[in-house]
């Protein structure tokens, strides 16, 4: 609904406000960003809570886009999610992965006693992951650290069939 709430309400108040030829302000307030980007920017006014105090964002301050913009662009900048886009679950199964990756990978690191799970399980991981970026340079750090026949077995079929998929 919120996608569809401006496109509907607009012209709703533009012909009603018409027809007695008068002249209105309407004035939304949102923590949506799927409406934020049916705004123009221009049309925007940023508050941030500084000091335990509102206070309006100046143009230097404010975030430069909304209207058609990226949702997750909105998400970061215009609502001031400051500390990444994904749950904070995930982040923390992602960086356990990068841990022991990491471990695996630089023998240095090795000096330092923790108890890791088995390879299998960091795979698992890597393979939930629905962010192309991350998961793909995860799988290449897993088949560098661990040399899992089965696992690189695995990533050459995934790749052979995106590659027929392509030619399809």
């Amino acid at each position: 609904m919120e996608k569809k709430y401006l496109s509907i309400i607009i012209p709703f108040f533009e012909a009603f406000f018409d027809k007695y030829n008068a002249s209105v302000q309407i004035i939304f307030t949102t923590h949506d960003p799927l409406t934020l980007s049916d705004i123009p920017n221009y049309n925007v006014i940023y508050l941030s809570e500084k000091n335990g105090k509102k206070t309006i964002l100046n143009e230097i301050e404010k975030p430069q886009k909304s209207f058609g913009a990226n949702i997750n662009d909105l998400l970061s900048d215009s609502f001031f999610v400051n500390d990444g886009l994904i749950g904070d679950f995930a982040k923390e199964k992602i960086n356990e992965v990068l841990e022991w990756l990491n471990y695996e990978l630089f023998p240095e690191n090795r000096k330092i006693t923790k108890t890791f799970k088995d390879k299998a399980y960091y795979g698992k991981i890597i393979e939930i992951i629905d962010e192309p970026i991350i998961k793909n340079k995860l799988r290449k750090m897993y088949i560098e650290a661990t040399n899992d026949e089965s696992y690189i077995d695995n990533e050459i079929q995934r790749l052979q069939s995106l590659k027929s998929q392509k030619n399809a």
